[in-house]
C-alpha cells in the first residue's frame, strides 16, 4: 500500500518541480511589463492578463504538490497539539470531505474548460485571449490534489494501524 503512496508523492512532486517553471515565465511577463511601461509609457497589451493566467495556472497546478508537502493552510486549533497518530485521525475523519469537495471541483469544472473549447470563449479584455487553458488547470490541479490526498490516506491509514512506514 505505502508503494502506491510513494509513487503518487513522486507525481505530485516531479509535476510540482515542471509546474514551478511558470513562475519565471510570470516573472518574465511582469518585467517586460515594467521595462515597457517605465521606458515607453506604454505597456504591451497581454502581459497584465498573461500574468494573470500564469499565476492562476501555477496556484492550482501546484495544489498536490502543496497538499503533498503539508504546505496548505491549516486550521491549526486542535491540529497542531495533536500527536502524529491523532493527526493522521482527524486527516482520516476528515479525508472523505476533502475528497467530495475535489470530486465535485473536477466534475464541474472539466465541463466547464469543455463548455470554453466548445465556445471558443474568451476573455473581454482587448487582447481577448481563449479562456480554455487557464479554465483547465482547475480540473487537473483538483485532480492533482486528489492524488496527493489518496496518497496521504494511505499512509495515515499506515500511521493509525501502526504498520508500514510511518512518515
Amino acid at each position: 500500500m505505502n508503494k502506491m503512496a510513494d509513487i503518487l508523492d513522486w507525481f505530485a512532486e516531479t509535476v510540482g518541480k515542471i509546474v514551478s517553471l511558470l513562475l519565471l515565465a510570470m516573472m518574465i511577463s511582469v518585467a517586460l511589463e515594467i521595462a515597457l511601461r517605465l521606458f515607453t509609457g506604454r505597456p504591451l497589451i497581454w502581459t497584465f492578463e498573461m500574468s494573470l493566467f500564469l499565476f492562476g495556472g501555477y496556484i492550482m497546478l501546484l495544489g498536490g504538490y502543496a497538499f503533498k508537502s503539508e504546505s496548505h493552510v491549516r486550521l491549526d486549533f486542535f491540529y497542531g497539539r495533536a500527536s502524529q497518530r491523532m493527526k493522521a485521525i482527524l486527516d482520516l475523519i476528515t479525508f472523505p470531505f476533502v475528497l467530495l469537495f475535489l470530486v465535485i471541483l473536477v466534475y464541474l469544472n472539466i465541463e466547464a474548460a469543455y463548455e470554453a473549447w466548445i465556445s471558443s470563449e474568451r476573455s473581454q479584455s482587448l487582447w481577448a485571449p481563449y479562456l480554455f487553458p487557464i479554465k483547465v488547470t482547475i480540473p487537473i490541479g483538483a485532480f492533482l490534489m486528489l492524488l496527493a490526498g489518496v496518497a496521504k490516506f494511505i499512509r495515515n491509514i499506515s500511521k493509525v494501524f501502526r504498520y508500514g512506514r510511518s512518515n
